[in-house]
């Protein structure tokens, strides 16, 4: 054992300061390195304590769930929890509601686990600077039954020193921890914004500050602007959580005092499936005329324990008052676990030209909404549709549609940038009709040189080359054929089996149809006037 340790932490590094009897927490994925697709192991530091966990022998790697938060190992995985300055005396791990399904039993490389099932926790007591813990293979604890694969998951940490102990901590294994937080410390993290009245002429009330967390104002050039804008949180799921309080930091300045802060702002509650905001009863509020933060201000929550609820921070001003109002800090403290239900916002878009500019090679789901545009061509389960200036590609469903027509309506689909070609996949048409047929499907006119030197301009459109010289005399092995117009060459690919075996005369010239392929200076089959195309293959 002691051979393994060495090699586990020549891994993970422990580092910073001294901290005393240390609740380590985490917000997120991106406060864990390694957290990563192809990553084998994660690792987390905070204050002198990290934790860390490997593959090792497993069949599965640790991770960082991004919807629970909660740390997950798995059946042989190792776990080492680490103090880089002084031993550890006790660690409570607090299981969360995903971990307790798949509780297994753990081999700690020195002192003893207690497996606390009624309260939700392991306790490993002992005295060692490094701890590794195995996770065992099967659920023995788990609500799954013994026969699952096991697991080691936890939402938090409390880790205690001797110092820690000797001063009375750690008596009680179900101490109030902070089960949810965001400092604003670097974005506005899961919180989104709605302005509910923002003055004319202006972007935003709320923003992030980078010093001073999220900020909030309607004072603009020197004007005092009447608003309405909410801070609001994820939706927190609250079922396997006690004794909730919220605490979070702010400051105040320009209300001339602190009634004026609670007038013109509030931190409000709500129970998710309901549309009824309560105001919360705050234990302190700001001075209101300087920016000094008042710290740890609180309010009791136990109302919605074991309920479904959201948080919002409410600003307000007029034209005769309007203040500025700074947010950071925010948790929620208490017994248990409380998750997040992050609501997936799906964007929308309008023209051909934002699909391109946010088309990634990870597909994201999206709503298209248009009008008129007109089908270019088709070809099995790909349509090309043009808005008079950007074309793109409605791939994956057959068709059913032809060139000439013009449609309108909203698509859902995914967003993709397939070979920095942009598409739009996994289509839902049900939300289009079509408004016309047979009108004229004109290609744009271009030489090799433009569609070289432009790729996004011509990506997916419909272009003309005139005069070309194909380079062979027929395709190649995949389906390829270089063609030429005397200053530049391109290469034409025939996706869709239009040209087959057809034979060229390398010594003649030809006008070429075809949809432009962006990234690889190509084209994507064509119509000569030397080849005779079914009214069905107009690509």
């Amino acid at each position: 054992m002691k051979k393994l340790l060495l090699s586990f932490l020549s891994f993970f590094a422990c580092c910073l300061a001294l901290m005393a009897q240390t609740e380590i927490t985490w917000s997120g994925q991106s406060d864990w390195t390694g957290v990563v697709e192809e990553a084998q192991s994660i690792s987390l530091t905070s204050g002198n304590y990290t934790i860390s966990a490997s593959k090792e022998t497993g069949s599965s790697k640790p991770t960082v769930n991004a919807t629970s938060l909660d740390f997950r190992s798995y059946a042989k995985n190792m776990v080492l929890v680490s103090n880089s300055q002084e031993n550890i005396k006790k660690l409570v791990f607090h299981i969360s509601a995903q971990g307790k399904k798949r509780w297994a039993e753990l081999s700690p490389s020195e002192g003893t686990v207690t497996h606390d099932v009624d309260n939700g926790n392991v306790i490993w007591e002992g005295d060692a600077q490094n701890i590794i813990f195995g996770v065992g293979e099967k659920a023995v604890y788990g609500t799954d039954g013994a026969t699952k694969a096991g697991q080691f998951a936890f939402s938090s940490v409390t880790a205690y020193t001797a110092a820690d102990l000797e001063n009375g901590g750690g008596e009680t294994p179900d101490e109030d921890i902070t089960l949810y937080s965001e400092t604003f410390g670097t974005n506005q993290g899961a919180f989104t914004i709605e302005n509910k009245v923002l003055p004319e002429g202006t972007t935003y009330i709320w923003k992030f500050d980078s010093r001073n967390g999220m900020k909030a104002s309607a004072y603009v050039n020197k004007t005092n602007y009447a608003s309405e804008g909410w801070l609001v949180s994820p939706k927190f799921d609250c079922t396997n959580a006690t004794a909730l309080t919220l605490s979070f930091s702010e400051a105040a300045n320009f209300f001339t005092s602190a009634e004026n802060v609670s007038t013109y702002t509030s931190v409000k509650v709500k129970e998710v499936g309901t549309d009824t905001w309560t105001d919360l009863t705050l234990s302190a509020r700001a001075s209101g005329t300087g920016w000094a933060f008042t710290d740890g201000i609180t309010a009791d929550l136990s109302a919605y324990v074991g309920k479904k609820m959201q948080i919002a921070f409410v600003y307000t001003s007029s034209a005769e008052l309007a203040g500025t109002w700074e947010v950071k800090n925010f948790e929620l403290k208490g017994k248990g676990e409380v998750t997040t239900e992050s609501e997936v916002v799906v964007p929308e878009y309008t023209t051909i030209a934002q699909l391109k500019e946010n088309a990634t090679a990870s597909a994201t789901a999206v709503k298209f909404t248009f009008t008129n545009l007109l089908v270019t061509g088709t070809a099995g389960t790909s349509t090309y549709v043009s808005d008079g200036t950007d074309g793109t590609l409605l791939y994956g469903t057959a068709s059913p549609y032809k060139a000439g027509d013009k449609i309108s309506g909203t698509i859902a689909a995914n967003l993709v940038s397939y070979n920095n070609l942009t598409e739009l996949k996994d289509l839902d048409l049900t939300g289009v009709s079509v408004t016309s047929e047979g009108n004229e499907v004109t290609p744009v006119a271009a030489t090799i040189n433009e569609l070289v030197a432009n790729q996004k301009k011509y990506e997916n459109v419909l272009v003309k080359l005139s005069e070309m010289t194909f380079e062979s005399d027929a395709l190649d092995s995949k389906n390829n054929i270089s063609l030429t117009d005397g200053d530049g060459s391109i290469t034409l690919r025939d996706n869709f089996g239009v040209l087959t075996d057809f034979i060229f005369d390398t010594t003649k010239q030809y006008n070429v149809t075809a949809v432009g392929m962006g990234r690889r200076h190509g084209c994507r089959d064509a119509r000569t006037g030397r080849i005779r195309i079914r009214p069905g293959n107009q690509l």
